[in-house]
C-alpha cells in the first residue's frame, strides 16, 4: 500500500490543530491551543494545567503526554481515558515515538478493550488515529494504529532421551481472529504491570505446554514487529531446549493445555530435520523467525 496515495486510507473525522473545548460558564473561557513547536498555550484562565487534563463543566475530557493531545472520539470513552493514558501498554507506545522524525500532535481514541475492569494494568487493545507529519517534509503520514504493546514467543526443542531423537513443539489452539485453530509457537502478551519479559516467558511456557524452565535456560534471539503497518507490537524471541524420558513425550500428546477453562492448547511435536517443510505448511512467523535465529546461533556455536 502506498503511503502517497491519499484514496488508499479510509477517511477520518476532521480534526483541528487549535482545540476549542465548550464550556458552560459565564466567565471568559479558555481557548488551550498548540503553537507551532506542539506547545500548549493558554489564553484566559488556566484549565486544570496542573493535573494535565484539559476538562471542565461539560467539556469533553483531553490529557496530555509529552505535548500530545489525547482525546476519544465517543463521548462513551471519555471515562476510560484516564485509565488509558495512565496504562503502561500505553505510555510505552508514547515514549516509542522518534520526534526527530515525527512530529507528533494529537491522538484520537476510537475504541477500547480492558481485560478486566477498567484500570489502567488492565488494558487490552486500544484503536485509534493520530495527527502526525513526517518531520523532514512536513506532510501527513498514515497514522491509524491498533495499540496492543508488546509480547514473548519461544522456541521449544525438545529431544526424548531413549530414542535421541528431537522434535519441534508447537502449539495448536483456535484463533477467532483467523475463523479457525491455528498452529503456533508457544507465545503470549507481556505483564501489564512488571514489564518483566523472561518472566512471562516461564508463564507462558508453563501454562501452555506444562514444561517449567530455569532463567539460565533460555536463549534470546532478538525482537521482531510482525505488522508495523498498523501496529505496535514488538516480540521478544526465545529458544529452549530440553529433554525428556518417552513416557513424558506421550504424556505431553495427549494432554490438553492452557489458561483457564477458555484456552485450550493442543501439543504437536514436529521432526526437528524437517521442520523447514513444516514452517512452508504452518506460516507462523514468530516460529520462522525464531527458528531462522536459532540455526544462525547454533552455527556460531551459541546455542
Amino acid at each position: 500500500m502506498s503511503s502517497s496515495s491519499s484514496s488508499s486510507f479510509p477517511s477520518l473525522p476532521q480534526t483541528q490543530t487549535e482545540i476549542r473545548p465548550s464550556f458552560s460558564t459565564t466567565d471568559s473561557p479558555a481557548i488551550p491551543r498548540l503553537n507551532n513547536k506542539g506547545e500548549i498555550v493558554q489564553i484566559g484562565k488556566i484549565v486544570a494545567a496542573s493535573t494535565r487534563n484539559l476538562t471542565e463543566n461539560n467539556a469533553s475530557p483531553q490529557f496530555i503526554i509529552d505535548g500530545v493531545i489525547i482525546k476519544a472520539l465517543h463521548p462513551h470513552l471519555e471515562s476510560k481515558l484516564e485509565a488509558i493514558t495512565k496504562a503502561p501498554k500505553f505510555l510505552e507506545w508514547m515514549k516509542n515515538f522518534n520526534r526527530d522524525e515525527i512530529d507528533f500532535k494529537e491522538f484520537t481514541v476510537t475504541d477500547v478493550d480492558f481485560f478486566g475492569p477498567v484500570q489502567p494494568n488492565k488494558l487490552g487493545f486500544v484503536k485509534g488515529y493520530g495527527v502526525a507529519k513526517d518531520k523532514a517534509t512536513g506532510e501527513d503520514i498514515p497514522a491509524i494504529v491498533f495499540i496492543r504493546g508488546n509480547s514473548v514467543a519461544v522456541l521449544i526443542i525438545v529431544r526424548v532421551k531413549e530414542t535421541g531423537k528431537k522434535h519441534v513443539l508447537m502449539c495448536q489452539q483456535l484463533r477467532f481472529p483467523c475463523g479457525r485453530s491455528m498452529i503456533e509457537a508457544c507465545a503470549g502478551m507481556m505483564d501489564a504491570e512488571t514489564r518483566n519479559i523472561v518472566g512471562v516467558v516461564f508463564n507462558e511456557v508453563k501454562q501452555e505446554t506444562g514444561f517449567v524452565i530455569n532463567e539460565t535456560d533460555v536463549i534470546s534471539l532478538g525482537s521482531m514487529r510482525p505488522s508495523a503497518g498498523g501496529c505496535d507490537e514488538m516480540i521478544h524471541l526465545y529458544a529452549w531446549e530440553t529433554e525428556i524420558s518417552s513416557s513424558e513425550y506421550e504424556e505431553k500428546l495427549s494432554n490438553v493445555y492452557g489458561e483457564g477453562v477458555h484456552e485450550k492448547i493442543k501439543l504437536l511435536f514436529y521432526d526437528f530435520d524437517t521442520f523447514d517443510e513444516t514452517l512452508n505448511l504452518v506460516g507462523d512467523a514468530k516460529a520462522e523467525c525464531c527458528w531462522r535465529r536459532y540455526l544462525l546461533s547454533d552455527k556460531k556455536g551459541l546455542v
